[in-house]
């Protein structure tokens, strides 16, 4: 009932809403972990024909397929959420980016594994999306290390991109919504069209990763179809949000 009261509030405002949001309330402080971090060195990347120039970052990385440095881990329950991004710097597309991460005890000894793969599927050129890794929280852990990236070369459909965008954050569950439309400005009509969304608190960590298949699976030149994304505030509570990112990616017919 309140996904359905969220949706027709979402059609009455759809019209000039932005896409950015600023939720400001206090921080939750993650679990420490260790975690690698590049260095950063300046390649200027080469847009394609249908892919708008990247928005410059405050530190360049550098050009290849690499985890960003800032992620972060909470405990629910009797579960661990591991959440962070991949950075695909590059000029190819992505399909199928498989993030595995391994726990040590303090003493250095592997004593579990687990892996997730990017939703939605498709990575562009020059984009980031977020994973979450759920799994039981390994007994005596100190530390963590991500293993290498595993991942195809593949193409993703141009031209999509988030038109409105809305959100809502629930005092009283700790749940955050955030619901908007995709249009399809190309000349070609995309399938598997899907959102990702990441979460960010106050000091840009990636506290949350959801993905949404949009509610029409073909997507013609021209339309435009709602979407949906859904942070469970039984996981954790949302309230330090401060901003999210968006991306929309669909596969060729």
């Amino acid at each position: 009932m309140k996904r359905i009261v969220l949706t027709c509030t979402f059609l009455l405002v759809l019209i000039g809403v932005g896409v950015s949001a600023s939720i400001n309330f206090q921080t939750y402080l993650p679990i420490v972990y260790r975690q690698v971090t590049p260095t950063p060195t300046q390649v200027p990347p080469t847009a394609t024909p249908t892919q708008e120039p990247p928005t410059p970052t405050e530190t360049p990385f550098p050009y290849g397929v690499q985890f960003l440095p800032i992620g972060f881990v909470y405990e629910s329950g009797n579960m661990i959420h591991v959440v962070g991004e991949v950075l695909n710097n590059t000029n190819e597309s992505l399909y199928g980016v498989e993030v595995a991460v391994t726990f040590y005890n303090a003493n250095g000894y592997i004593i579990d594994t687990a892996s997730t793969v990017l939703t939605p599927l498709n990575l562009p050129e020059w984009e980031r999306g977020c994973f979450s890794i759920i799994m039981d929280i390994p007994l005596n852990w100190s530390y963590y290390i991500f293993d290498p990236l595993i991942y195809q070369i593949s193409s993703s459909s141009p031209d999509l991109t988030v038109n409105d965008a809305s959100v809502w954050y629930d005092t009283y569950s700790g749940d955050y919504d955030i619901i908007g439309s995709v249009f399809n400005g190309g000349a070609q009509s995309s399938l598997n069209v899907s959102v990702g969304g990441t979460l960010y608190n106050g000091i840009d960590e990636p506290v949350g990763c959801n993905y949404y298949d949009i509610d029409s699976y073909v997507l013609d030149p021209g339309q435009l179809s709602i979407f949906e994304l859904y942070y469970d505030g039984l996981d954790r509570d949302y309230s330090d949000v401060t901003d999210y990112r968006l991306r929309v990616t669909g596969d060729l017919p």
